[in-house]
């Protein structure tokens, strides 16, 4: 790609500032991450970030043939593994497939990273220096992501060495000037938190068990029993799992490394088929060790035909830094997969297991335990949506429709979407069904317009939305609801925002929060940091406002409490708030792909913005201006349990009435 004579300066990349920083007048300074932003503010020097180059309009329209190369690259994946591991073949293990959300993330953050550094590139400067904290290569584990180096650092000298431009990497002196990360109190390793939350459920259990055992329950119908098998009990498989309790119907839980057996007043492991256990399976191969080596030296080297996709998008040979990875998940993930699967098959078929139920695709048991429940008749694997968007993406027909037997959405407007993607593909795909116990739970919180004042007189502003004893009656009360960052672990055909531009959006909006003091500001960070650190709360610290404040206690725990909510991010916080009847007003990218009908109901309470400026216009204005607002959506979804009897056989009709449909 041609690029200019060259620039009088250097060009400074930062993924970590030095305190002592200096450089020269033609110099551009680059961050390429959110500390980095933070820092170079602080010490006040003007910086540019990535999008300022690369433009994300421009990435957005190369997703779709992007897309479609993908899933080829993926399908031709699993022609080579057939090939050369004949026990796929005769299990039907589409391995790449299966498992092609984890390789999907090692791909596209390389084509990301490629996209922004060509456009840095292509500035014309010939000395390239990048600041970064210098950390050690972990192990590779069954994820797949890049951890340790930055792929900034991977991918600059190759595309340096390629435009005869002098690279530099400069490891941040001195101690780390990573923000410190606030760490849970634990017990035993394991959060008191989650330890918390395991004893109440326990107790919960036990409770309806020994209802249901001493005869207060009783099954509404004699109809045959199912047995279910959960891969966990969060989001709204929890709901689903008590509903199944209450119905007499057999529940079996996957509980870390063992299934347990949640049906009775007595949790109890299940021995039958050999309990599926991921670590013992480890050294469990379906075969010589020897052969699963030889099929990945073979797929994996530089002459593969799996990487002329790959090396073709910038015409480099990108296959040096995927094959380490493909290679490992050929030698370690895909035989554990295999024998897990394997397990899965004889728990399948000794428990008489009707249903594995997970909310999403998330390791590598889940994979496991629903391409069993692909080979046995009986068993069906079910995907229940473990959040709200009104966003068209993609990547959700890999993770929810390409492997499970029945999707679960919770209304009927995500399943028309879903219903229409189906028709994209030649290839088997789930049957969509409407149902959910969380929009239910939405709906409890509603609240009328005129409630505000009240609300605003009972709910203080803080770390936790409790009000302190004796503090006086607050402002009214704007939370700021943020999304996640992605950092490598961002991918295509979904919707991301870019993490340096990202934290200065919310700056600039949090800077309109400091010019006014008639509302007490929450700034609700997501409940973790994501991928990449997001100092946003230290920069709120280091404004020094009273009236300001961060949380990262649920949402939901300061939804009843809010008069206004602002969302920057179009998921399930955007439903609670709308179902509740909150008033809210909804920023949105211009470049994220969005479903017009879903779009519709809240279009007059959404700006729809390219330029930071437009965002923080709307801020104003919505602080501004009177709201009076009751419900916007209401819930929906029908009862899930209803659903997967009638799925069953054991009743003819769905839980609408209506005859079930296998669409």
């Amino acid at each position: 790609m041609a690029h200019s004579a060259g620039s009088p300066g250097r060009l400074l990349l930062f993924e970590e500032c030095p305190a002592g920083l200096d450089h020269g007048p033609h110099d551009l300074l680059v961050a390429l991450t959110p500390l980095a932003c933070y820092q170079l503010t602080r010490l006040r020097k003007p910086h540019a970030v990535p999008s300022d180059f690369a433009s994300e309009s421009v990435l957005a329209g190369l997703e779709d043939r992007y897309w479609e190369e993908q899933l080829e690259w993926l399908d031709h994946l699993d022609q080579l593994l057939w090939r050369e591991i004949p026990a796929l073949a005769q299990r039907g293990i589409r391995a790449a497939s299966l498992y092609g959300y984890f390789l999907k993330i090692s791909l596209d953050i390389l084509f990301i990273r490629g996209f922004e550094l060509a456009a840095l590139l292509d500035q014309g400067y010939r000395q390239v220096i990048l600041w970064h904290r210098e950390v050690v290569e972990p192990p590779l584990d069954s994820t797949l992501l890049f951890r340790g180096p930055s792929v900034y650092s991977r991918l600059l000298p190759q595309f340096c060495r390629a435009r005869g431009i002098e690279y530099q990497a400069r490891a941040v002196p001195g101690p780390s000037a990573v923000l410190a990360v606030r760490r849970p109190a634990t017990m035993f390793g394991v959060p008191v938190r989650h330890r918390a939350r395991r004893l109440l459920h326990d107790i919960a259990q036990f409770r309806e068990a020994a209802i249901r055992t001493v005869g207060l329950s009783r099954r509404p119908d004699p109809g045959p029993r199912l047995t279910l098998l959960f891969r966990t009990t969060g989001y709204d498989l929890g709901p689903l799992l008590r509903a199944a309790r209450g119905s007499g119907h057999r529940c079996l839980l996957m509980d870390g490394d063992r299934v347990v057996d949640v049906t009775g007043l007595v949790r109890r492991t299940v021995t039958a088929g050999g309990a599926p256990d991921p670590r013992s399976a480890a050294s469990d191969r379906s075969g010589d060790a020897s052969e699963w080596t030889d099929a990945a030296h073979r797929t994996t080297a530089s002459e593969s035909t799996i990487w002329r996709w790959p090396n073709a998008w910038y015409d480099l040979p990108l296959s040096e830094i995927l094959a380490p990875r493909v290679a490992y998940w050929m030698t370690s993930v895909v035989p554990r997969l295999a024998a897990l699967t394997d397990r899965f098959v004889r728990l399948l078929r000794d428990e008489q297991i009707d249903f594995v139920v997970a909310p999403h695709i998330a390791d590598l048991s889940t994979c496991a335990a629903i391409a069993a429940a692909r080979t046995l008749p009986r068993s069906r694997s079910v995907h229940i949506e473990h959040g709200d968007s009104l966003l068209a993406l993609k990547v959700w027909d890999l993770l929810n429709l390409f492997h499970f037997d029945d999707y679960f959405v919770p209304h009927a407007e995500v399943a028309a979407y879903f219903r229409s993607r189906r028709e994209c593909y030649a290839r088997p795909t789930a049957q969509v069904h409407v149902g959910s116990y969380r929009w239910q739970s939405h709906g409890r919180r509603v609240r009328a317009p005129q409630m505000a004042v009240e609300r605003s007189s009972h709910g203080a502003a803080s770390g936790d939305p409790g009000r302190r004893r004796g503090s006086p009656p607050p402002r009214p009360i704007v939370v700021y609801l943020l999304t996640g960052t992605g950092g490598d672990a961002r991918y295509l055909n979904s919707a991301w925002y870019p993490d340096p531009w990202y934290y200065e959006l919310q700056t600039r909006i949090v800077d309109v929060f400091a010019g006014r003091d008639d509302y007490t500001f929450v700034v609700k960070l997501f409940p973790s940091d994501g991928h990449i650190l997001n100092p946003i709360a230290e920069y709120v610290r280091d404004l020094g406002r009273k009236h300001i404040r961060v949380s990262r206690a649920p949402f939901t725990r300061w939804l009843p409490r809010a008069d206004r909510v602002i969302i920057d991010f179009p998921s399930t916080g955007l439903y609670e708030t709308a179902v509740a009847g909150v008033p809210f007003h909804l920023l949105l990218h211009a470049k994220f792909r969005f479903r017009p009908a879903a779009l519709e109901p809240l279009r007059p309470w959404t700006t729809i913005f390219t330029q930071t400026q437009e965002a923080v216009q709307a801020v104003e204005q919505f602080l501004r201006g009177d709201v009076t607002r009751g419900q916007v959506l209401h819930p929906e979804g029908v009862d899930i349990l209803r659903t997967l009897e009638g799925l069953a056989g054991r009743t003819g009709e769905a839980a609408s009435g209506g005859p079930v449909v296998h669409d």
